[in-house]
């Protein structure tokens, strides 16, 4: 008896990019560091291991929303796109790959002393790009 064929699922190339599907209603911020681009400038180094801690909890309370409630928060969340020329990298995300280079940069923040994470969401999605635990964005 010959074996059913079962045929193999799709699988991208290595070098290309995934990018998911738009945001389903409902959905909650998820949080991806695939794209995290950790620099002597944008890195929580130097801080100390209760701010780490803090910054963990923040991100987990913001897993608890959706994005549109994120990008609403005001002042809690201070979510907002990236104006690049009113920063200290005017060129933006250089090192990104070319399909993520025209998304929206967004800031968000993780409270008044404990930096931001700059990164951009595709669908519910938001990846980091940065962890600016010391405000080196906007200076």
């Amino acid at each position: 008896m010959k074996p059913k064929h079962v045929p193999i699922p799709h699988r991208p190339n290595p070098g290309s990019v995934h990018i998911p599907a738009p945001v389903t209603p409902g959905a909650e911020v998820l949080l991806s560091f695939k794209h995290l681009n950790l620099t002597d400038k944008f890195t929580p180094k130097g801080r100390e291991a209760e701010y780490i801690i803090t910054a963990l909890g923040r991100m987990r309370e913001m897993c608890k929303l959706k994005p549109q409630e994120l990008k609403q928060s005001g002042k809690v969340w201070r979510c907002h796109t990236i104006k690049w020329d009113e920063t200290s990298e005017p060129k933006g995300y250089e090192a990104m790959p070319k399909s993520f280079q025209d998304s929206e940069p967004m800031q968000i923040s993780l409270g008044k002393a404990d930096g931001r994470l700059q990164g951009y969401f595709v669908g519910s999605t938001f990846y980091v790009v940065w962890f600016d635990a010391h405000h080196q964005l906007y200076p």
